[in-house]
Parts: C-alpha cells; sequence; structure tokens
C-alpha cells in the first residue's frame, strides 16, 4: 500500500515540474519573460519582427544578443551545412571508427588474449 502512494506521489510531483511555469499562451514567452526578453524580437538580419522560439531562447541563455528569424536562420543552417559537407566532410570524419571499430578491437584483444592464455 504504501509503495503504490509512494509511486503516485513521485508521478504528480513529476507532472508538477514537467509543467510548471507554462501558460496557455504562445510557446516559450514565460522562459523568455523569465530571461528578460521581450516576446518577439527584430530579426538581426532582414529585420523582420518574429516570436521567440526554443532556439532563440536557448542562444540568449548562451549570452547571444543577436536572433535570426526563422526564414533567415533555415538560409543560413542550409547553406552552411553544405558548404561544411563539401569541404571538411572528409577532415571531420577522418579518425572516427564508430562502434564497429570498437567491436572489432574488443574481438582481437580477447583473440590475443585466448591465444595467449592456449600457448603457455
Amino acid at each position: 500500500m504504501w509503495a503504490l502512494l509512494a509511486m503516485l506521489g513521485i508521478a504528480v510531483a513529476f507532472y508538477l515540474v514537467r509543467h510548471s511555469g507554462r501558460s496557455g499562451s504562445k510557446p516559450g514567452f514565460t522562459q523568455a519573460k523569465a530571461q528578460g526578453l521581450g516576446k518577439i524580437f527584430r530579426c538581426a538580419k532582414c529585420s523582420a519582427t518574429a516570436l521567440h522560439t526554443a532556439r532563440t531562447l536557448k542562444a540568449a541563455r548562451t549570452g547571444k544578443s543577436r536572433f535570426y528569424c526563422p526564414d533567415c536562420h533555415r538560409d543560413w543552417a542550409r547553406s552552411n551545412s553544405a558548404a561544411n559537407r563539401s569541404t571538411h566532410g572528409s577532415i571531420r570524419n577522418a579518425g572516427r571508427t564508430g562502434c564497429l571499430g570498437a567491436i572489432a578491437a574488443l574481438v582481437v584483444v580477447r583473440l590475443v588474449v585466448l591465444l595467449v592464455w592456449l600457448g603457455t
């Protein structure tokens, strides 16, 4: 009985933590207000007004002061990712072996240990 009440209490606490500070208005406005930002901002590139989003709030938390509207950010992300793929793709992936390399290394080490153990 006590375990059931404890689980119910944990579930209620989890719900309250997850949903605290949310208002029924625009998404992100409560967080923007808590950070001292307005509800809207002016894009640093095209001067359009836009609502703060999770991306712009994260930028504000990391100390950025210039925010870009979703359209300008999308254009920048597309051009930037294409440039990174064409010029830096092979450099960025050089030296990375991934999971397959780690598994292969473990298999080789185990085989060497087994061969040494059987040979002695």
